[in-house]
């Protein structure tokens, strides 16, 4: 019931090239694994760079510049490898992106995605005592929303009938439909309403909440302070 972290979501191990990978190798580790993009890592496993799609469609090669898609077809189709040996003679050093932004694997969800979308990131690496411990990506990040009502409706309860977190005698009436929850009935006081409501959010697998709650009595008068 927990707000989900990085670490429940990230690939682990993560998938790495070195400084020295090749052009090539780059790019058969993107092909075989079907992602955009690969930290670089030095002996110690730290994150010393990340290269992307991005790097080696953008790289400037011995003063041309021609499209690194156009250029893997040549190759696939056994065309033009003069292009293959130029670009095969780069490593990863070279075309890394240095000083790459990163996440901890006990940041939450919501800090990770706002890093992507501040950098444009489509994945980042997952940094623990300086060392690459997983990726975690977009796609990762939509991960907690592919839960079905009946799993989220199971957590809402459990939430509800929890007394350190929800009042005893808050009379709550809830509903998920396509992940959104309806929260109908009463709490005693009106700071118990954005209280509830916080805590429903945190659910994993919940869209948004549509709060109707409404508070049984006013909120107390905080005592008067005593002046000597």
């Amino acid at each position: 019931m927990r707000r989900m972290k990085v670490r429940d979501v990230m690939s682990s191990p993560a998938i790495t090239v070195s400084p020295e990978t090749p052009f090539t190798g780059i790019v058969a580790t993107l092909l075989d694994h079907d992602i955009s993009g690969v930290p670089v890592v030095d002996d110690q496993g730290r994150l010393v760079g990340v290269v992307s799609e991005a790097n080696l469609l953008d790289r400037q090669v011995h003063g041309y510049r021609r499209p690194a898609l156009s250029v893997l077809s040549d190759h696939l189709h056994g065309r033009d490898t003069i292009w293959i040996r130029k670009l095969g003679g780069l490593t990863a050093g070279e075309l890394m992106t240095r000083d790459p932004d990163a996440v901890g694997p006990d940041e939450d969800l919501a800090t990770a995605a706002q890093r992507m979308l501040d950098g444009a990131h489509k994945r980042l690496a997952v940094v623990a005592d300086g060392a690459v411990v997983g990726v975690v990506s977009r796609h990762d990040l939509l991960r907690p929303f592919a839960r079905s009502d009946t799993e989220i409706r199971a957590d809402l309860l459990r939430l509800l009938a929890d007394p350190f977190r929800i009042a005893e005698d808050d009379a709550i009436r809830p509903t998920v439909v396509a992940g959104v929850v309806a929260l109908d009935g009463t709490v005693r006081r009106p700071s118990e309403v954005a209280i509830v409501e916080a805590e429903v959010a945190s659910i994993p697998g919940v869209v948004a909440v549509d709060n109707r709650l409404r508070a049984t009595e006013r909120e107390p008068m905080a005592a008067p302070v005593r002046r000597w």
